[in-house]
């Protein structure tokens, strides 16, 4: 910041002087003038800077364990609430009842049984039983079937046949 003074200068007192040269001489004229002016006096900063800390956390690890620990955990059990409705609530049940039924069953209806049970029917004597022979049999191909047999043939080794080359042209 710049400030303009005002500085009162004193003239020097005439004197003679010798002139050398008929033009004015320099003269320095120095005085020291004392300014008021505020000067900033130091004042404290604070600054936050993080200060690291090594701390020793353990981790987990496996154990083994001879039995199983069992822990009993505490559910919140629900607990009726009433409330009042104002008009009356009806609740449908049903209830089996045996109704008659006038149908007549010829034969017995299947019964699950738990387990196999033996059962015996009786016969009064074996009786015979007509069987067509031959047997009538559906086959995918005729008999007897033809069966095709690869026989070896032993062939002669190749012999060497000569093919004649063309001759490349000469270099001139």
């Amino acid at each position: 910041m710049k400030v303009e003074v005002e500085v009162p200068v004193d003239r020097p007192v005439p004197y003679p002087v010798e002139k050398i040269v008929d033009r004015p001489y320099p003269v320095e004229v120095e005085r020291i003038v004392e300014v008021d002016r505020m000067v900033p006096e130091p004042y404290p900063v604070e600054i936050e800077k993080p200060v690291y800390v090594d701390r020793h956390i353990p981790e987990p690890y496996p154990v083994e364990v001879e039995k199983p620990i069992y822990v009993d955990v505490p559910y919140p059990e629900p607990y009726p609430v009433e409330v009042e409705i104002d008009r009356p609530v009806y609740v449908d049940r049903y209830v089996p009842e045996p109704y008659p039924v006038n149908v007549e069953i010829d034969r017995p209806y299947p019964v699950k049984v738990p387990e196999p049970y033996p059962v015996e029917v009786e016969v009064e004597k074996p009786y015979p039983v007509q069987v067509d022979r031959p047997y009538p049999v559906q086959v995918d191909r005729p008999y007897p079937v033809e069966v095709e047999k690869y026989v070896p043939v032993e062939v002669e080794k190749p012999y060497p046949v000569q093919v004649q080359v063309p001759q490349p042209y000469p270099v001139i």
